[in-house]
């Protein structure tokens, strides 16, 4: 009789809580100051007592109890105009997750009071793992963005949170939280993501988010609303991860995103791109020194994967190339001007990454032109032209330059199938207009020293 009294007190009591915690905004804030319910201390206290008696009396309400305590987190760090019951949540969040770490302990048997943090912690675990996204969107939203990375989380999302739950996270993605609101063009929380983005990968990345990381990055600076943000936020983190060894699937995914930003020119800043295009050398050179010969068979994964890259990385060059003068449907989003622009990179990008593949360079070119080199050969030629003709008024001298700068290239790598005979350089001079015939006399000049 006397446990049912005790069963009934403390299910009376919970009705209370439940009753007086079931709010959101304004009208929680009243109803917590009303109750002096308004410190994580206090609400956490008698939870956990809650959750023991409970346990002694064998009431079959007991997993309520973690329940509301991850129901009254969210909704205090969802209360927009009141910071203090923000950090309420925050810190009841925190002191939920330090309880998740107290589920095993030895002759757990003797102790009745281990017992139910035993309980308590395994039953937050399960509540926390199925609520991560709404946590992270209480935290990454526009009223509330500012101040959690400011004041709340900072390093403990990184340290504590990011590990224990949402390391390798199939459904919810960390990185896609951060990198969105450090783009955000409102939110003017740049540089604090950006410092919580470098804390997590230098120190407990997994490879899953890296690689999501990466994606990410790549999104933000080839998309024009955010590119500027986006690239800032990459340089940092280039900046500051540089010295990062990175497993060979990472480093696939960060050449990507390099490439990326190179061939979208993702800042007008000249000493930005040089530093992008170091580190584009830097990985490219760490892939290539995988690779000893270009083999069909035999090969390891490592190498396959280091084939693979330098291979993608040239042809998406001549993919873009082609598809600045064929109007080809993947590029129908970009205007003419975009596509143009890309195609200046990626002449660029193409002979260095020829120069960088040294004495792979005849067997990777066999793959690129796949039996065909004229074929390849007349692509290039056919957006040089266009490039170049009275069509075009947005194409300078360098970006010319680099056009026939890699026709010649590439016709001296594969001599003797190369066309660039008298009558296509005659033809290059007169479909040039006037502005450019100074660039091909240079061009023509260095052809000829290079020849005798």
């Amino acid at each position: 009789a006397q446990q049912a009294k005790l069963t009934e007190a403390a299910e009376a009591v919970l009705d209370w809580m439940q009753e007086t915690c079931n709010h959101e905004g304004p009208a929680l804030v009243k109803t917590l100051m009303a109750t002096t319910l308004h410190e994580a201390e206090r609400v956490v206290n008698l939870l956990t007592t809650l959750m023991q008696v409970l346990i002694a009396t064998d009431s079959e309400r007991v997993s309520e109890v973690p329940k509301l305590w991850v129901d009254v987190a969210l909704s205090c760090l969802r209360c927009t105009d009141k910071y203090g019951i923000r950090e309420m949540g925050f810190l009841m969040t925190q002191e939920a997750v330090r309880t998740t770490k107290q589920v095993s302990y030895p002759n757990i048997s003797h102790s009745s009071s281990l017992i139910y943090k035993s309980r308590l912690g395994k039953e937050l675990q399960v509540i926390l793992n199925a609520t991560v996204e709404e946590f992270l969107g209480s935290l990454f939203s526009e009223k509330t963005c500012h101040h959690a990375v400011i004041r709340l989380v900072s390093g403990w999302l990184v340290t504590d949170y990011y590990r224990d739950f949402c390391y390798e996270d199939d459904e919810v993605d960390l990185m896609k939280f951060l990198v969105d609101a450090a783009v955000h063009p409102d939110w003017g929380v740049v540089d604090a993501v950006t410092d919580l983005l470098v804390k997590i990968t230098v120190s407990n990345i997994s490879i899953k988010s890296l690689n999501s990381l990466c994606n990410l990055f790549g999104d933000a600076v080839s998309t024009k609303a955010t590119a500027i943000a986006g690239n800032k936020l990459v340089l940092t983190w280039i900046d500051k991860t540089r010295q990062k060894k990175w497993v060979m699937s990472v480093q696939e995914k960060v050449l990507n995103l390099l490439w990326t930003m190179l061939v979208t020119k993702s800042s007008e800043n000249e000493d930005d791109t040089l530093k992008v295009l170091d580190y584009f050398k830097n990985q490219f050179g760490n892939i290539r020194g995988h690779l000893s010969e270009w083999a069909f068979t035999g090969l390891s994964e490592k190498e396959l994967t280091a084939k693979n890259c330098i291979l993608t990385c040239a042809k998406d060059c001549l993919v873009e190339l082609r598809g600045s003068v064929r109007k080809e449907p993947r590029f129908e989003d970009l205007t003419i001007e975009d596509q143009r622009s890309r195609a200046t990179q990626s002449s660029s990008l193409l002979q260095i990454v020829l120069d960088l593949v040294d004495n792979l360079r005849p067997d990777l070119l066999r793959e690129m032109h796949e039996g065909n080199p004229t074929g390849m050969l007349t692509d290039v030629y056919d957006e040089l032209c266009y490039a170049g003709s009275n069509e075009v008024d947005d194409v300078d001298d360098a970006a010319l330059f680099s056009r026939l700068s890699l026709l010649g290239a590439l016709c001296s790598y594969l001599q003797p199938q190369s066309p660039l005979t008298a009558e296509w350089i005659a033809q290059i001079w007169n479909m040039c207009i006037e502005k450019h015939r100074g660039v091909v006399l240079k061009w023509y000049t260095i052809i000829q020293i290079g020849r005798a």
